[in-house]
């Protein structure tokens, strides 16, 4: 309930981005702000869209001391390879869309035990903003003790990573927030909402 307002939001401009903003005011069907329902809107974003993927950020570690210049000049290239292997650039250019609609862009940074053969790695993906959660009323999401991170995952792939759970009751679309879909014939009876949790102990 503490996010119902950023979400209606997010979902409002989402459909004045795809131009269905008068279908969604059937009442307000008469009022010449709602009816036109022309591309200026999207031609706007695009070009701030395209200004965002020519001014694509590079990694640039500068040293705090000289002691630190060789390090520095290791983290650069290690940084850009971690991000290619992510094929980062794609997950920018979908953080700017949401930036563009909806106000704000998320990008989660995660170790992955997965990853080069168990050895492990960074992992970098858009995050959903209509599938985070935190702490009402502040101002930087660091001071949540919690953050609750919703994703929709097949029911067989989840007992695969987690057996115990062939034995459980699994609830289904925990999240009611959703755009609206294209799919007419997506089928949600096999998918469940898992709820990822992340928490502070000891301060950290």
């Amino acid at each position: 309930s503490g996010k119902a307002n950023l979400e209606r939001r997010i979902i409002d401009n989402e459909q004045w981005y795809r131009l269905r903003h008068w279908s969604s005011r059937q009442n307000l069907a008469d009022d010449p702000k709602y009816t036109p329902t022309s591309a200026w809107l999207f031609n706007s974003m695009a070009n701030q869209h395209a200004n965002a993927m020519d001014n694509y950020p590079q990694s640039v570690f500068l040293p705090r001391s000289r002691d630190d210049e060789e390090t520095a000049k290791l983290l650069g290239p290690v940084m850009q390879t971690i991000k290619e292997v992510n094929r980062y650039q794609r997950t920018y250019d979908r953080k700017w869309w949401d930036k563009l609609k909806a106000g704000l862009g998320i990008i989660g940074v995660f170790w992955d035990f997965k990853k080069n053969g168990g050895a492990g790695g960074v992992s970098l993906r858009r995050i959903n903003p209509l599938n985070l959660y935190w702490k009402p009323r502040i101002d930087d999401i660091e001071l949540s003790p919690r953050v609750f991170e919703l994703e929709e995952m097949d029911r067989d792939v989840l007992c695969e990573i987690y057996p115990f759970m062939k034995e459980k009751t699994l609830a289904l679309n925990l999240n009611d927030s959703k755009f609206n879909s294209d799919e007419t014939n997506f089928d949600s009876f096999n998918n469940v909402t898992v709820v990822h949790c992340w928490y502070k102990k000891g301060g950290k």
